[in-house]
């Protein structure tokens, strides 16, 4: 993948399919003038001076003029014009009716100002190396949209909320924490200074294998849920075999 973080990208941030919203994501440094070029507001202000003076996440309602379309489209701009966004870029959700036909011509219209189309993943992956999200976090994300069973979804969903990172990141700031005890004794060995004792030593390595066991099962957990069996079955029998499994 390209990463060129320079460019602004959109795509459809919604689910596939009609539905009472569709949601249209703008993410990047353009953000603010490609939005200008599509959204009229609906109080007259200048769509390019309310954005300019945005400090804070908020909403303008408005209209989208698409080409080929007589009547405008109806439209709610949530702007997070600062780095507290999914990306940590300047970044615009815009909500439509939520008709697929509509939401790819908001596509086309926020492309034709500037935007591209975002490659698969690459508002997580912008995310990621921004900071928003950790490895294990971005992976949640893949893990949420592929859930096909409540079990998966709740594991991506915890997963994503830190529940595999949280614990892991808790362990390695103990072990930390107590390699800089043992590195102290070593400096002060000719003093008469215990800093941690042997067996304290043992009980939190002990303590921290337990940890890293328990993390190794949730991460385990995760991916079979995200995993799924494929079975081939070949020769002049398996037609009947095939109907049976059914």
């Amino acid at each position: 993948m390209d990463l060129r973080l320079d460019e602004t990208i959109a795509a459809v941030a919604s689910a596939p399919g009609g539905a009472a919203r569709a949601i249209v994501r703008v993410s990047g440094v353009k953000m603010r003038d490609v939005v200008a070029q599509c959204l009229e507001l609906a109080d007259g202000r200048d769509t390019a001076a309310a954005l300019a003076a945005l400090r804070r996440a908020t909403v303008l309602v408005g209209t989208i003029r698409l080409a080929g379309f007589r009547q405008p489209l109806p439209c709610d701009a949530y702007i997070w014009p600062t780095a507290r966004s999914y990306t940590r870029e300047s970044l615009a959700e815009l909500h439509v009716p939520g008709s697929p036909p509509l939401a790819a011509a908001v596509v086309e219209a926020v492309c034709a100002a500037g935007a591209r189309v975002a490659r698969p993943g690459e508002f997580t992956m912008r995310a990621f190396l921004a900071g928003r999200l950790d490895l294990t976090q971005a992976e949640a994300v893949l893990g949420v949209i592929d859930a096909t069973e409540q079990s998966a979804l709740d594991v991506a969903l915890t997963q994503l909320a830190g529940g595999l990172s949280g614990p892991l990141r808790a362990l390695r700031d103990d072990l930390v924490e107590l390699l800089a005890l043992l590195e102290a004794g070593l400096d002060f060995a000719e003093e008469d200074i215990e800093f941690v004792s042997r067996d304290e030593v043992c009980r939190r390595l002990e303590h921290a294998a337990c940890r890293r066991r328990t993390a190794t099962r949730a991460a385990l957990a995760g991916a079979a849920t995200r995993s799924s069996a494929w079975c081939c079955t070949a020769g002049r029998t398996s037609a009947r075999a095939a109907c049976s499994m059914r």
